[in-house]
This record gives C-alpha cells, sequence and structure tokens, in this order.
C-alpha cells in the first residue's frame, strides 16, 4: 500500500490513487490496453496510461460533495498531438456532469482542478478520466497520475 496524497485531517474517497503499487485495480478502464506504466510519472514511480479514447474510473461509496476539501489531478499529454480530454463523474441519484478540456497549454503534466465544478448538494459516486485521440501526427497517448478525492472530518 501506499500513503494517501490526501494531507493530515483528511481521507481519501479514493485507492490507489497515485497508482504507487505498480497495479490498476480498482481502477477500471473501457479498454484492455489502459495499463499503468514505469516511464513519466508525475509524482512516484507508476501513472497509469491510456492510448486513444478511453477512460480510467473509480466507483466509490457515496460521499457527500460538501465533505470534500479537494478533487483533482493531474494529466500529461504532448502538446504536438493537440490532445483534449473528458472528465465525468457521477451522483447517488444517477446524475453526473463532464468537463472538455481542450488541450494543454504546455507539453507534460497539468493539473485539473474539479472541486468547484461539482454540486455541494449532492454525493458523488465515481470519477472518469477520457484518454483522447488528437488531431495531430503523435500517437495518442495520455497519463493519469495523483487523483486527489479527499473528504474533511
Amino acid at each position: 500500500d501506499s500513503p494517501t496524497l490526501c494531507g493530515p485531517g483528511t481521507t481519501s474517497v479514493l485507492l490507489n490513487e497515485g497508482f504507487e503499487g505498480g497495479g490498476f485495480a480498482p481502477w477500471t478502464s473501457n479498454s484492455p490496453t489502459t495499463k499503468v506504466v514505469h516511464p513519466n510519472p508525475h509524482a512516484g514511480s507508476w501513472s497509469a496510461e491510456t492510448n486513444g479514447d478511453f477512460y480510467v474510473q473509480q466507483n466509490f461509496a457515496a460521499v457527500p460533495v460538501s465533505k470534500l476539501v479537494s478533487a483533482n489531478f493531474w494529466s500529461w499529454h504532448e502538446l504536438s498531438d493537440s490532445p483534449g480530454i473528458t472528465v465525468q463523474w457521477g451522483y447517488a441519484d444517477n446524475t453526473g456532469g463532464s468537463t472538455y478540456y481542450n488541450g494543454p497549454q504546455v507539453n507534460g503534466w497539468q493539473n485539473h482542478d474539479l472541486l468547484g465544478l461539482l454540486d455541494g448538494g449532492k454525493s458523488l459516486v465515481f470519477v472518469r478520466a477520457w484518454g483522447y485521440a488528437g488531431g495531430g501526427p503523435g500517437a495518442d497517448i495520455a497519463h493519469f497520475d495523483d487523483f486527489r478525492l479527499c473528504r474533511g472530518p
């Protein structure tokens, strides 16, 4: 087990949020080629990698959004490939939301803060981050790492 990415006085809603065990579970994907890789992590030694329009997702017990103190993650893209990603989330009442990021402004790792996008009156039950098939000449690879979904006291 790796230490939680949440700070003192908070608990992580997610398991394996930084992939530091070198495994993918309990995350799921819609692609059998999604994997955890050693090269190019945001922090630590591992990150999840997708190649194309595929996602990484984790379901969890319902947590009131009003109790969350952070909800963010990191993604890596190659700028020359015109990347874009979509992040989705689901609530216990079977509704949800999403946001689209039309590529980073720089090569490499970019932080995505979701906390302000979530409905404070609902309870969250999953988070999903989609990779991309970009418009550029490069491989459609996206890395995801360091998901922080932290619940306060």
